[in-house]
């Protein structure tokens, strides 16, 4: 999803696939974890946060980037030889995923939550507006596009 010139934009229209999408990336991240690798479910849990609304986005993003370099900083251990270089920088690895993840999945899913995504009706339109209602955005947003063609 791409940055709009509203900041605080949303998602809009087609929302049942939308919420398939993160709910299925969010089952990923549960079955890595459950496997205990730990380092997948977390670089599953960074990767999610690419396809939040923006508004979500800009609230975790100091702490993805914070667990990104530290990640990165975890890829660079260096040892005496190959399999020891390999072996230091597994646990390390392994260590960092284990220390953020669970932290960083709650704050997702805590803030996902607040923003009422994880609902059952989420995007879904609610019986109380009318078919009458419903046509007149969508002919309001149909002349707003012909108005922008031109």
């Amino acid at each position: 999803m791409t940055e709009s010139s509203d900041e605080e934009s949303e998602i809009k229209g087609v929302i049942p696939p939308y919420y398939s999408l993160i709910i299925g990336i969010l089952q990923g991240i549960y079955e890595a974890w459950d496997r205990g690798d730990y380092i997948t479910a977390l670089k599953r849990s960074l990767r999610l946060v690419v396809f939040l609304p923006n508004k979500l986005k800009k609230q975790l993003k100091e702490e993805k980037d914070n667990i990104q370099k530290t990640l990165d900083l975890s890829k660079n251990v260096t040892q005496h030889s190959f399999a020891s270089t390999y072996r230091a920088r597994g646990i390390s690895l392994n260590y960092t995923a284990n220390k953020f993840l669970e932290g960083f999945v709650d704050k997702i899913t805590s803030l996902m939550d607040k923003e009422h995504i994880l609902t059952e009706g989420y995007g879904v339109p609610t019986i109380s507006r009318s078919m009458h209602d419903f046509q007149m955005t969508v002919d309001k947003a149909r002349f707003q596009k012909e108005k922008e063609a031109e």
